[in-house]
């Protein structure tokens, strides 16, 4: 699929234009300055990401100045002070790369490195386990129902094993006491692992509900429902745009207007279901022609086709082009009004080299020049391939 959806530099200063100051620092921090719209599927996931980095640097800078300056313990302090390193490393990391997977797995891994340790340290403290609590939305949010429930999983027979120990050779309690505490902290980790799982479970189906309904609406309003060609509309969407891929790339970009010889003739001869039969061997000719991902083909309306394919010599272009035409003669389709007794097409070419001269035309002046090229097409006999030049 091409990227007709190419990002647009307008909206980016449209949202800005809207915000205040502070508003507007925040959504260059939380998006990567608009790396990812709303409109992406990873935009939730870079969001979070951005506010879990944030969360960590505010809590490890904080808590490596309470050691450094109150509680003097050096262990806690150097822990903190590497984790505000670390995040801070990430962070400036994404803004580099944007490489989500990579952050997410290594802020993954400061949180549960950096919280694991925490509770080997700080096992006489019953603080430990709320912090304990705030490593399961890391997991889940950052890697996932599935790989993330397994990073959560690990912590918490941590959190309980690393309990067990302190409360029967620490710090030891009475057999009761011990299972109601070992009950109530698994119970409260399971219940959040459980609520977390699920949301990100029903997020996901939701995804993909809505992701499938987008492709089909896409599909809905790009698509020409009688030939399955993309329609006029996406022809109009994607022209710029493939135009401009094709000036940076230094490609050539080819046109052709596809127009079926004495069609008003052939559906008043056979009718208009026969009519539409025909306008379906065509497409399919064309389809068959336009191989690669990147070569589109359209209905531009009633017995109109176009064709947007790129080169890397002008002479393909043309072959091409007549690898449609002959192709369709192949089919041998019968037209009354036709010299040849069988349906056939007159194409307009027009070639886009991003030199001077097509460089500062607008894609309607190339569409013209194309429907000039097919109008000579027709004028000198029909059923063949006319190159457009300039007279």
């Amino acid at each position: 699929m091409p990227e007709p959806n190419a990002p647009d530099i307008r909206h980016t200063h449209d949202v800005n234009r809207k915000m205040g100051f502070v508003h507007r620092l925040w959504w260059r921090f939380v998006t990567v300055n608009g790396y990812l719209t709303e409109e992406d599927p990873e935009y939730r996931r870079l969001y979070l990401i951005n506010v879990m980095l944030l969360f960590t640097l505010m809590v490890t800078v904080t808590f490596t100045q309470v050691h450094l300056f109150w509680t003097g313990i050096t262990a806690l302090m150097a822990l903190n002070l590497i984790g505000f390193v670390a995040t801070l490393s990430a962070t400036v990391y994404l803004r580099v790369s944007h490489n989500l997977e990579r952050v997410a797995t290594f802020l993954n891994a400061i949180a549960f490195g950096g919280l694991a340790t925490y509770l080997v340290f700080r096992q006489d403290s019953n603080q430990v386990y709320l912090w304990a609590a705030a490593y399961f939305p890391f997991a889940f949010f950052l890697k996932g129902r599935r790989v993330g429930g397994y990073f959560a999983g690990a912590f918490y027979v941590l959190v309980v094993a690393g309990a067990t120990v302190n409360f029967t050779l620490i710090d030891p309690v009475p057999t009761t006491t011990l299972i109601r505490t070992l009950l109530n902290i698994s119970t409260s980790l399971l219940a959040v692992c459980g609520m977390l799982y699920y949301y990100e479970a029903t997020r996901a189906d939701a995804i993909q509900r809505l992701s499938r309904a987008s492709d089909e609406l896409f599909t809905l309003s790009t698509t020409d429902a009688l030939t399955g060609l993309y329609n006029r509309r996406y022809f109009d969407d994607v022209l710029p745009v493939m135009l401009a891929r094709a000036q940076r790339d230094g490609e050539l970009l080819c046109m052709l207007i596809i127009d079926a010889d004495y069609f008003k003739a052939y559906n008043d001869y056979y009718g208009h279901p026969q009519g539409d039969q025909a306008l379906k061997t065509i497409a399919n000719v064309m389809t068959d022609a336009l191989k690669r991902s990147s070569d589109l083909a359209f209905r531009l309306g009633g017995e109109e086709f176009g064709a947007l394919y790129t080169v890397k010599e002008p002479d393909q272009a043309k072959t091409l082009a007549e690898h449609i035409r002959t192709d369709l003669e192949r089919q041998a389709v019968p037209s009354p009004k036709s010299s040849l007794g069988k349906l056939t097409v007159s194409i307009g070419l027009r070639l886009f080299d991003g030199s001077v001269e097509t460089s500062e035309l607008s894609a309607w002046d190339l569409v013209s020049e194309a429907d000039q090229a097919l109008y000579r097409a027709k004028s000198q006999g029909r059923n063949r391939v006319v190159v457009y030049r300039p007279e």
